[in-house]
């Protein structure tokens, strides 16, 4: 038959491990949302700078510049990371494509 003490200390024993498996647990969560917040936030920064590059030479319209575009589109089609940008990044493709085959065209001369 055991003392209450020692029942006591048990119970607290158990406790304490309890409390701590979970807190190391829940460190494990928290460092690995930390990582996955990290690394969306650096895809997202890196979506708009490659966006930023691509307006500022896209006004410039000299074939150095679309080289440039390109380079920075080809960047953004390997830095899909949310819902829908696939396809936005995918139409993008596709004007820019038909706007590279029709420089001359009136309708979008430089302004």
């Amino acid at each position: 038959m055991m003392k209450i003490k020692t029942k006591l200390n048990l119970g607290f024993g158990l406790l304490f491990l309890l409390i701590f498996s979970l807190n190391l647990i829940g460190i494990k969560y928290i460092t690995s949302l930390k990582k996955d917040t990290d690394n969306i936030l650096s895809a997202n920064y890196n979506t708009l700078l490659y966006t930023r590059n691509m307006l500022f030479f896209l006004d410039k319209r000299d074939p150095e510049s679309l080289e440039k575009f390109d380079l920075n589109l080809h960047l953004q089609e390997k830095n899909i990371t949310e819902t829908g940008e696939r396809e936005s990044t995918e139409e993008l493709r596709s004007h820019f494509e038909i706007f590279k085959s029709d420089l001359k065209n009136s309708a979008i001369e430089k302004r």
